[in-house]
Parts: structure tokens; sequence; C-alpha cells
């Protein structure tokens, strides 16, 4: 379905590195500064829905390629290509951004569970940079579609 069927509501696209303030509270839910527990589960859920975002505007981007989906009046494939991908890349961009947020605040952090992770040989920074670069490769075949 397109955009035209089935216009976005403004509150199922997420867009903008601030809307998410569950990592920029300084309050704490314990005297060692750590992040409360509901502040972590509330940036989740923000990233879970970064995700939903990023699976439609892929879905919708890729359907409005269906010249069977496009009647005389309704805006261009190449158009409506374009929004769906400008949506996917701003969302995919903000879900970079939080989960930089959430990498450093675990690197940050001072629980057990964190130090387990880091004596097993995880590294944040090593994850952040595999997001980061998957990111910039997808923003890279966008951008090849786009110009096409």
């Amino acid at each position: 379905m397109s955009t035209i069927d089935s216009p976005m509501e403004d509150s199922q696209h997420i867009s903008g590195e601030d809307e998410s303030p569950a990592f920029s509270d300084s309050s704490s839910s314990e005297d060692n500064g750590s992040v409360p527990l509901e502040a972590r589960l509330s940036e989740l859920a923000s990233i879970d829905a970064s995700i939903a975002t990023l699976l439609t505007e892929a879905a919708l981007a890729v359907d409005s390629l269906n010249p069977a989906k496009h009647t005389s009046g309704s805006l261009s494939r190449r158009d409506t290509y374009a929004t769906h991908t400008d949506r996917f890349l701003d969302t995919l961009e903000t879900l970079a951004a939080r989960l930089k947020r959430s990498i450093r605040a675990l690197e940050e952090d001072e629980v057990s569970v964190n130090a387990a992770h880091v004596r097993s040989g995880f590294r944040p920074d090593n994850a952040y940079k595999a997001i980061l670069g998957e990111f910039e490769n997808t923003k890279h075949r966008a951008a090849q579609l786009l110009n096409g």
C-alpha cells in the first residue's frame, strides 16, 4: 500500500535523536548513578518502534515501485519511493543515535552483567562500529537506488 492509499500518522513516524529521553535523564534509581530500569525499558521500546518503522517504510518503498499500485492522479512511483526511502533513512539515523546512547550508557554502567560481558570479550564499541557500518552501507545502497 502506498502513502497515498494509507498515509502514516505522525505518531508512527519516528525521527529525531532527542525524542527519547531515557538516557538523558540524570535521575537514577540507585545511588551509584545507574540508569533506572524503567528508562532502559522505555529506550528499548523506542528502539523496537524504530525497527518497526524501518520495516514498514522499506516495505512501502518496495511496494511503491509496483506499477499496478499507481493511478494517473497519484504521485509518481519515484516520488513515492523517495518519500518512503527518506523516512527509512531518517529512522535509521535515529536508531543509530539511540543505539549509540544505549551502548554509551552500558559502558558507563557498573552492573555485574556488563562486567561479565566485558570479561567474555564483548566490546560495546565494536558492536556500535558494526551497527554504524551497516547503517552506512544501507544508506549508500538507498542513495544508489534513488539515483538509479
